[in-house]
């Protein structure tokens, strides 16, 4: 038996370590509609603003969306919706840039049709299983 204690797995920022918080942070979210695409904005528990998340009013091809950094507008994340039929699915990558080696995870969610305790299921790029094994569960109440 060894007596050095056990390793603890760190885990990685998917998408900056500076967007990390050492515990639950509580956002507040403000939709609004305008000309420039602003389509929420995240403040913090004392109203600043840390991102907004633009995306395409019209489109006539799958929705996009860019989450940004509120103070340097600069892109944390693209977020791609490839939903079909019975299954919303979105792929995510670094930046502003979505070609295949910027992509940082596929989240999927099965029925949206039913809302209550919906599951969504996130694959990042470094899982082998094929989306059947989920890295994480989100379950929305």
């Amino acid at each position: 038996m060894s007596s050095e204690p056990a390793e603890t797995a760190v885990p990685a920022p998917v998408v900056d370590a500076r967007y990390c918080a050492a515990g639950a942070t509580a956002f507040a979210v403000t939709k609004t509609i305008s000309v420039t695409g602003h389509d929420f904005t995240l403040n913090d528990a004392h109203g600043v603003a840390v991102m907004q998340v633009e995306a395409a009013v019209f489109s006539f091809l799958h929705a996009r969306s860019v989450l940004m950094d509120a103070a340097s507008r600069r892109p944390m994340l693209t977020l791609q919706d490839d939903s079909y039929m019975a299954t919303s699915r979105w792929q995510a990558y670094r930046g502003d840039n979505m070609s295949r080696r910027n992509l940082l995870f596929v989240a999927v969610k099965l029925s949206p049709l039913n809302l209550a305790r919906t599951k969504v299921r996130v694959f990042l790029t470094s899982n082998g299983s094929g989306e059947r094994v989920p890295d994480f569960v989100w379950q929305l109440l």
